[in-house]
């Protein structure tokens, strides 16, 4: 009698046999459906068609972390450089996902806080943030906010930052939950007009770089790094 050996992958299970001590073991171990299933998606990365590739990445992404080392014996076999680099680049989102999902709200801007001396618009009750930087693709971009841009209010209450400490603004905005819709209250010129956006997830590339990462953050980073170590120092096929 074989025994069973399950493992679980948050819901995405493989299921191999392993022989008990004493019996010949099988002559040969057939793939199993995910196995098979991640293959597919591997070659559907180069598939013709923009929406078949575009949804083999989001079924790729979706995979648990306990999927990766499958991953990675797929992508030492390709040969295909834009495959290749398109896998690894989806390992990274997997790896990486839960600190992204733990790391809260992000809205993709630089700023510099001001204010009533520094700027003659901001009320001499409170603070003001002028937006010196918009990164592209993000939930700032996306509501239409622009450099230049002075923040006033968020939810309809005044900024009210403290002037010892220079990312308290972000200290705000990384409380709100990603998915959340926030309105900001801005002037552009001397022109009032309010924006509406979504928050959305604080970026990896963001999130390694922090110095002021919390212990059990710096863990997760950590773990999330050494995961994709094997990625990164893979060498690419030699014909490239």
């Amino acid at each position: 009698m074989w025994s069973t050996r399950i493992i679980v992958f948050c819901g995405w299970g493989l299921i191999a046999a392993g022989p008990q001590p004493g019996l010949n073991p099988p002559q040969e171990t057939q793939p199993t459906s995910n196995e098979v299933g991640l293959a597919t998606w591997v070659e559907e990365l180069a598939h013709p068609e923009y929406a078949v590739r575009q949804q083999a990445q989001e079924q790729l992404r979706a995979l648990p972390i306990a999927a990766l080392p499958h991953l990675h014996d797929i992508y030492l076999q390709l040969s295909d450089l834009e495959v290749r680099l398109q896998l690894a680049s989806i390992a990274e989102d997997i790896a990486c996902r839960e600190v992204v999902m733990q790391s809260g709200g992000f809205i993709g801007i630089s700023w510099q806080p001001v204010d009533a001396v520094e700027d003659s618009r901001v009320p001499r009750d409170q603070f003001g943030v002028i937006v010196q930087r918009v990164l592209p693709g993000s939930a700032a971009e996306r509501a239409g906010l622009a450099i230049g841009d002075l923040l006033l209010s968020m939810d309809g209450e005044k900024l009210m930052l403290d002037p010892k400490e220079p990312r308290d603004f972000a200290r705000q905005i990384g409380s709100v939950p990603p998915g959340k819709r926030i309105k900001f209250g801005v002037m552009r010129g001397h022109r009032y007009f309010t924006v509406r956006l979504i928050v959305g997830h604080r970026p990896w590339t963001y999130i390694r770089s922090n110095p002021q990462l919390s212990p059990e953050a710096q863990q997760q980073v950590d773990h999330a790094e050494e995961l994709l170590r094997e990625w990164q120092t893979e060498s690419q096929p030699s014909s490239y």
